[in-house]
């Protein structure tokens, strides 16, 4: 097997997200311009009122009518809000994951092959759940470095709009104006599309333009990669198709595939197409499994599922 551009389960699910996050706010954004285009052609000034009275019928008595209680930039900001809070919440459940994926393999070695994370009580709790976990399982913070600056910023944007009604806390507005992050952030990230972060006082509101949060959750998927691969060190062969076998065959909800005839199509399925994982045969990781003593199981979790299908 070759596992150099191999996607873990975790990975995938965040992935994912990252997709669905970037097309959500472009379609949330586009709507939004079109719905303020349309509605000042209109001299009245009430039809977004009457938009939203069409739009459900609980909604007959508009708590708005027009756009005037708020700026444009405001507007695209509650989509932005969105964007951060479910990507940070989307990384939380990635890290989730990749703990069950170590726990589940470790199950299955020696003790001196295990990774054995740190109890909190063995190491310096940081404020950053991101530098938490790398910290725990021992792996230096090299490799994600250059991330750490920005991801505090947005970090601290997350909690003021989750915990704060959006107001920008004291933290936030040292941090927005420090030398660390301006450079860190011209040196790594600047671009046509992101030329720099809002700055920001106390008790402000955080506003962030939609193309930023979209960005956010770049950065944020660009830390799960680096985890990812640490994931498939340790994985390794046997670990990867440990993973493929329990997701497909083993857990309450299994992943759905296009490939549902045979245990062997869903278990190929998986490993080829979902984790990219490039195989010399469609019979290769089926030895693998027979020799992992999992093959047996994986059909008779496939013969149950028909059973509970057919009837």
């Amino acid at each position: 097997m070759n596992l150099d551009n191999v996607n873990t389960e975790p990975f995938v699910g965040y992935h994912l997200f990252h997709e669905q996050i970037n097309i959500t706010i472009k379609i949330l954004s586009a709507s939004l311009n079109n719905t303020m285009t349309h509605a000042n052609k209109f001299d009245d000034g009430r039809e977004l009122g009457r938009l939203i009275a069409k739009t459900d019928q609980a909604w007959n008595m508009p708590p708005v009518w027009s756009f005037s209680e708020f700026s444009e930039e405001q507007v695209y900001g509650f989509v932005s809000e969105l964007g951060v809070v479910s990507a940070f919440s989307a990384l939380d459940d990635f890290f989730i994951g990749v703990e069950a994926e170590i726990t589940r393999w470790n199950s299955k070695l020696r003790d001196d092959q295990k990774i054995i994370p740190l109890k909190d009580d063995e190491y310096e709790n940081s404020d950053e759940k991101v530098i938490n976990f790398y910290t725990r399982f021992k792996w230096e913070l090299d490799s994600i470095d250059k991330f750490l600056p920005v991801l505090k910023y947005f970090r601290l944007a997350r909690n003021c709009i989750a915990h704060r009604n959006s107001k920008a806390s004291p933290a936030l507005c040292e941090y927005s104006q420090s030398e660390e992050l301006k450079s860190s952030f011209n040196n790594y990230f600047s671009n046509k599309t992101n030329s720099s972060l809002p700055i920001f006082e106390t008790d402000e509101r955080v506003i962030l333009d939609p193309k930023l949060a979209i960005f956010s959750s770049h950065l944020l998927r660009s830390i799960c990669k680096e985890v990812n691969q640490r994931l498939i060190c340790f994985l390794g062969e046997s670990g990867i198709l440990n993973m493929a076998t329990y997701h497909g065959f083993f857990k309450e909800k299994t992943v759905k595939t296009d490939a549902y005839r045979t245990p062997e199509a869903i278990l190929n399925f998986i490993l080829t197409d979902r984790y990219r994982v490039i195989v010399n045969d469609n019979k290769e990781a089926i030895k693998l499994a027979k020799e992992l003593k999992l093959w047996n199981k994986c059909q008779g979790a496939f013969d149950k599922s028909v059973k509970v299908i057919s009837a």
